[in-house]
C-alpha cells in the first residue's frame, strides 16, 4: 500500500492511502498528526503488525469507519495495543525524554491495564531502539519537506519481523 502524507499549502495535512488493488482512501489530518501516523508507520513495520492502523487501511478499513464510535468495538486488539505503543513513543517525544526500557514497558502496561488491554507481548530493547530510530528519521524527512510537498512511504501489510 502506498502512503502518501502532504504538507498542506494554506490548510490541514492530508493522509492519502493506496491500496495494492487501486483503492484508495483520503482524509485531511490536523497540523500535527502526521507525526503520530508515522510514529504507526514505524511500530507497525518494525514490529510486522498486520492488525494495526495502516494494517487495516491495508485490509480495506476506511478512514471514516476506524473513527466512527458504533466501529471503534470492532478493531481489533492488536489495533489497540498500536495505539498504546504509538502513544507511549510520543509522550516520550513530547516531554523530550527518553524513557530507560523498563519505565517505557511499564507505562506500555499501565495503559493496557486501563483499557483492558492485554498486551500480546513485551518488547525487547532492540525493538524498542529501532523504533526510536525509525521515528527520528520518519519525522526528519517530514520536517525536511516544503510545504505542498508529500512524504511517500511504501506498506507492506504482510510484512513481519
Amino acid at each position: 500500500m502506498q502512503i502518501r502524507l502532504k504538507k498542506g499549502r494554506d490548510g490541514p495535512d492530508s493522509l492519502a492511502c493506496v491500496r495494492d488493488d487501486g483503492t484508495s482512501t483520503w482524509r485531511r489530518i490536523q497540523r500535527g498528526l502526521a507525526f503520530h501516523d508515522l510514529a504507526h508507520f514505524a511500530v507497525e513495520t518494525e514490529l510486522g503488525i498486520p492488525d494495526g492502523f495502516f494494517g487495516l487501511v491495508a485490509g480495506g478499513w476506511s478512514f471514516e469507519a476506524l473513527v466512527a464510535a458504533e466501529e471503534r468495538s470492532h478493531i481489533p486488539p492488536g489495533a489497540m495495543w498500536v495505539e498504546l505503543l504509538v502513544n507511549q513513543f510520543l509522550t516520550e517525544a513530547a516531554c523530550d525524554e527518553t524513557y530507560d526500557d523498563d519505565a517505557f514497558r511499564d507505562g506500555i502496561r499501565r495503559a493496557a491495564e486501563k483499557i483492558h488491554v492485554a498486551p500480546p507481548r513485551v518488547l525487547d530493547s532492540a525493538e524498542i531502539a529501532r523504533i526510536r530510530g525509525r521515528i527520528v528519521a520518519l519525522v526528519a524527512r517530514w520536517k525536511a519537506l516544503e510545504t505542498g510537498d508529500t512524504l511517500e512511504l511504501e506498506f507492506a501489510a504482510a510484512a513481519s519481523r
